[in-house]
């Protein structure tokens, strides 16, 4: 009996030290990077829907002969059956593409678009209610909710709105009363953090005892 104690305390340790030897267990991916794969994984598989939709939109609209619904109000208007029928599914088929490309759009703009922090953002309300109305453009130069002028839109927005330039940014966005309200927070925010602080809105930050 002895000796069985003795073998069972031996196999013991050495199993505890090939558990210690083998050092710490690696952590799996996190929450976030399994939620950023996932979101990944979407944008290829839309956009891999989006391009077979566009081809077959473009084969149906630039194919001659194949394009026979577009030469006639309705597909009884069609003489040949043959023809007839390659109208009904160039039309069924151009309907559900031209549906597909739109939706997928849509989907992909919201799984693509910059993600916004907005921190501080009781401070920002506050500055807001001293400043005017989110679609404000009163012809006085300074535009939005927090009254940004041209030259600020054009520093901080870009890389808040993810724009590499400032002129991308106006071509496709405007000025600020055209953001969403959150958007201008969250420029705002990035100038503040960028070392402007509240200063840019003196009055306003002074009453809401920012300054």
């Amino acid at each position: 009996m002895p000796k069985l104690r003795k073998g069972l305390l031996a196999a013991l340790l050495a199993a505890f030290l090939m558990v210690v030897s083998a050092g710490p267990v690696l952590a799996g991916p996190s929450n976030t990077d399994r939620q950023l794969e996932a979101v990944q994984s979407q944008v290829r598989i839309l956009r891999k829907q989006e391009r077979k939709s566009q081809t077959v939109i473009n084969f149906w609209n630039h194919r001659g002969s194949w394009a026979l619904y577009l030469q006639h109000g309705k597909c009884w208007q069609v003489k040949v059956v043959k023809h007839r029928n390659i109208c009904k599914f160039a039309r069924r088929s151009l309907t559900f593409h031209t549906s597909r490309v739109r939706k997928v759009s849509n989907r992909l703009k919201r799984l693509t678009a910059p993600k916004l922090e907005i921190g501080n953002l009781s401070h920002w309300i506050c500055i807001h209610r001293g400043e005017g109305a989110w679609n404000a453009n009163t012809g006085n130069g300074y535009y939005g909710g927090l009254q940004m002028d041209y030259s600020f839109m054009s520093a901080y927005g870009p890389k808040v709105l993810g724009f590499s330039t400032k002129e991308a940014m106006f071509a496709k966005r405007s000025t600020a009363e055209q953001w969403t309200p959150k958007e201008q927070m969250a420029v705002a925010e990035y100038a503040r953090a960028s070392g402007r602080g509240y200063r840019p809105w003196p009055n306003t930050a002074r009453e809401c005892g920012l300054l």
